[in-house]
C-alpha cells in the first residue's frame, strides 16, 4: 500500500475518532426521573402547579380531562367564598390536537351568576360564549364553570374548534 494513502487513512480515522469523542464528552444519559424542560407555562400565572395526586388532595372538584396526558395541573383560587378545597378550581394546560397549547379551567357550582356581555352563562349550560375577544366560557349541566384560553398564538377559530371538541367529548355533562 502506498505510504501517502496509508497516512491519509490514518489522518481520516484520527479526525473521525476525535469528532466522536468530542460529541460524547460531557454528555450523560438522562436520568429516568428527569422531566423535559420547555417554555414557561401560562398556567403557572393562574394557580399553584402540582401533580394530579396532590391536586386531588387539595381540590374537591374532579375535573374533566381534555387529553390523556396534559402538560400540567394547577389548583386555582375559587370564584368566590373562602379558599377551601370545595371552592377551588382546577386548571389543566395541554396541547390540543391542533398543536396549540390550551388551558382549560374548571370551578365547581357555587350558586352564582356569571354575566358575559349581558348573558348569564349559568342559565344556558353547554353554550360557549366568547369573552375578552379570544377566550371561551360555558357551564356544564351540573353547573361547573369552564373557561378555555389559548396559551400563546392560538386563533379564535382554533379555540372555537377546541371548545366544540371538548363539549362533544363530555365537557358539558361533567
Amino acid at each position: 500500500m502506498n505510504v501517502s494513502l496509508r497516512n491519509a487513512r490514518s489522518v481520516a480515522f484520527g479526525i473521525a475518532l476525535a469528532l466522536v469523542v468530542a460529541a460524547c464528552s460531557g454528555r450523560r444519559a438522562p436520568s429516568p426521573a428527569a422531566t423535559p424542560s420547555g417554555p414557561p407555562l401560562l398556567l403557572d400565572e393562574r394557580g399553584t402547579i402540582m401533580s394530579l395526586a396532590k391536586l386531588r388532595r387539595n381540590v374537591d372538584l374532579r375535573p374533566f380531562m381534555p387529553v390523556p396526558d396534559p402538560l400540567a395541573y394547577a389548583a386555582l383560587p375559587g370564584l368566590g367564598g373562602p379558599d377551601t378545597p370545595a371552592n377551588r378550581g382546577v386548571g389543566i394546560e395541554y396541547v390540543a390536537p391542533s398543536g396549540t397549547r390550551m388551558i382549560l379551567s374548571q370551578w365547581p357550582k357555587q350558586g352564582y351568576q356569571l354575566n358575559f356581555i349581558t348573558k348569564d352563562i349559568t342559565a344556558t349550560p353547554c353554550v360557549p360564549v366568547i369573552f375578552m375577544h379570544e377566550n371561551i366560557a360555558w357551564t356544564s349541566k351540573r353547573g361547573a364553570v369552564m373557561t378555555l384560553i389559548a396559551d400563546g398564538g392560538g386563533s379564535r377559530r382554533e379555540l372555537e374548534r377546541e371548545a366544540r371538541r371538548l363539549l362533544a367529548r363530555g365537557a358539558c355533562t361533567h
